[in-house]
């Protein structure tokens, strides 16, 4: 067994340009196949690219890579610059609404929880929580409860029609944060209110601050937002806010020094920057298209990071809405590629086998036997593949987030290229003439001396 692991890589090492220009190939293939496959999967009426309800139609957006949001203020100090930028550009535009609204986990220290609520109550706003995700990232869970939390500009107030019953709505200054306050304004739920009275101040740990929370307003009861695809996947349902906290997203003013500042801010900004785009369902779908791809560039030559739609890649932006000829044409061009891979892969092999002819030659008298060989560069394709693929799913995190189908096809065709390749393969080595191979050296090694 060693002595065929030694063989593999000798063999690969024997080689390496070939072998590197193969696996750019596979990349470059696999990144195109990918986004063809998802574009065949969605069509115009999948709710997890296009929502369309009431009159708009709405559109998610991510992080193109979530390695984006470990941004370092410290190391980029325009960034934030930037960020703001770039949230001034998208609420500026005329052609369709932006808003954020995020869904998460608020922290509350878990002493003063525990002489608030009833364990009962408490039990009971603990199940409206799910599985958000925890606002605080630094602090030992074991001394914290979790609640229900909802950020919201003033834009999905407004658009959402998120009403308040008791007390008063947010005004512009609770959307902004001037580093150094220790004091924030929030709207509870309807269901707050048995607990809860105006005025009240809550202890809570946001972004890894901690922060007073004094309670402005009580929402209105069944106040519900109706799905966007903003939580797409939560499901279809609408999302009740009678026992959510709701949090404004800041304008973040002042001098940022402290590495909690930093961290506050980092995660503000790109939270808001992650928002859901409001069109009226009378723009058509190209002009979407269009102002998409124009997003994409605002987020990108402002230095902060690419978006994609919910549930999709970035590709999927150029392909959705083109003209169908132009789709089909990249798709025969693509299998006339996916093809000459195939070719490419076999005839490095074929020529890698045959400048190694005489040494696998004396191998094979000495007893090496011919399945060995086969073995040996069906792993060399294998090994190539797997590389390949790790580096497809490197350059772009989303794919780690696409569906059980889209594995199933994209696989599929990975395994059938893989199959094709090492089908052709074997046959060569069967084809292997030791006899011949050994002649030819001495043939060489006569006219040499």
């Amino acid at each position: 067994m060693k002595q065929k692991i030694t063989d593999i890589f000798e063999n690969l090492n024997h080689d390496k340009s070939s072998r590197i220009l193969n696996i750019i190939q596979l990349v470059v293939l696999f990144i195109v196949l990918g986004n063809i496959i998802l574009y065949v999967m969605h069509d115009d009426n999948n709710t997890y690219i296009k929502n369309e309800k009431n009159g708009y139609v709405y559109h998610k957006l991510y992080q193109h890579s979530f390695k984006s949001s470990l941004i370092n203020i410290e190391n980029e100090p325009c960034i934030l610059e930037k960020m703001e930028n770039t949230l001034y550009n998208l609420k500026n535009e005329e052609s369709f609404l932006y808003t954020s609204m995020a869904r998460g986990a608020l922290s509350i220290p878990k002493s003063y929880c525990e002489k608030k609520f009833t364990p009962e109550a408490l039990g009971m706003f603990q199940e409206d929580l799910g599985g958000q995700v925890v606002a605080n990232r630094e602090e030992n869970q074991d001394e914290y409860v979790n609640f229900s939390m909802y950020k919201v500009d003033k834009e999905a107030i407004d658009h959402y029609q998120i009403q308040v019953n008791e007390g008063r709505q947010f005004n512009n200054n609770d959307f902004v944060y001037t580093i150094g306050d220790k004091r924030i304004s929030v709207l509870l739920g309807a269901e707050y209110q048995t607990i809860y009275n105006l005025g009240e101040a809550i202890p809570i740990s946001l972004n890894g601050k901690i922060l007073s929370a004094e309670i402005v307003g009580f929402l209105s009861k069944g106040i519900a937002i109706k799905n966007d695809t903003t939580f797409e996947h939560v499901g279809e349902k609408n999302e009740y806010l009678d026992r959510s906290i709701i949090i404004p997203c800041y304008q973040i003013v002042g001098d940022i020094i402290k590495d909690e500042d930093k961290m506050f801010a980092t995660l503000e900004y790109v939270t808001n920057l992650c928002g859901t785009l409001i069109f009226s369902d009378e723009v058509p779908e190209n002009d979407i298209r269009e102002q998409l791809k124009k997003i994409n560039d605002i987020y990108i030559n402002n230095g902060v990071f690419s978006v994609v739609l919910l549930n999709t890649t970035n590709g999927m932006i150029y392909f959705q809405g083109e003209k169908k000829e132009i789709v089909e044409l990249i798709k025969v061009l693509t299998a006339i590629v996916f093809v000459s891979i195939i070719i490419s892969l076999y005839l490095s092999s074929y020529i890698n086998l045959d400048k190694q002819g005489y040494k696998t030659a004396v191998q094979m008298l000495n007893g090496r036997l011919g399945s060995d060989v086969k073995l040996c560069y069906v792993f060399e394709v294998i090994l190539i593949f797997i590389t390949a693929i790790i580096i497809f799913f490197a350059l772009d995190d989303m794919w780690f987030y696409q569906t059980i189908r889209f594995y199933i096809y994209f696989f599929a065709f990975i395994f059938l290229m893989a199959i094709f390749d090492i089908v052709l393969i074997r046959k060569r080595i069967d084809l292997f003439n030791v006899e011949r191979y050994l002649r030819r050296e001495e043939d060489v090694y006569l006219e040499k001396y």
